[in-house]
């Protein structure tokens, strides 16, 4: 486990900018996985160095939040073509239900 040391600036930054961050990571995931989305993307952006160099740390923020929604998504699909594998057994059959349905509806 990572311990990290949050300092004045950092705990200023979210108190300052992370509703509008939840809000936006809402667009991406979802309401239900928003928080933790924008609280995963907090946590490894101020134990990284970029963040003591930073000169707009809103605009860092956002960015962190855009790619940990990425991941997330990224890794909610391949759950889902996992649950596919399981449920189909042949991966051929979960391509081309990945290819004819969104993944919302694969939930």
């Amino acid at each position: 486990m990572v311990m990290t040391v949050i300092d004045e600036r950092s705990v200023d930054a979210y108190a300052a900018h992370g509703d509008e961050l939840i809000r936006f990571a809402t667009g991406l995931v979802g309401p239900s996985d928003a928080q933790d989305v924008a609280a995963d993307a907090m946590a490894r952006l101020m134990s990284s160095r970029v963040w003591m160099e930073v000169e707009n740390p809103r605009a860092l923020m956002y960015r962190a939040v855009l790619y940990e929604a990425r991941t997330f998504v990224r890794s909610r699909r391949r759950r889902s073509v996992a649950r596919l594998v399981l449920r189909f057994g042949r991966r051929m059959k979960c391509r081309i239900l990945l290819r004819r349905f969104p993944l919302r509806l694969l939930d």
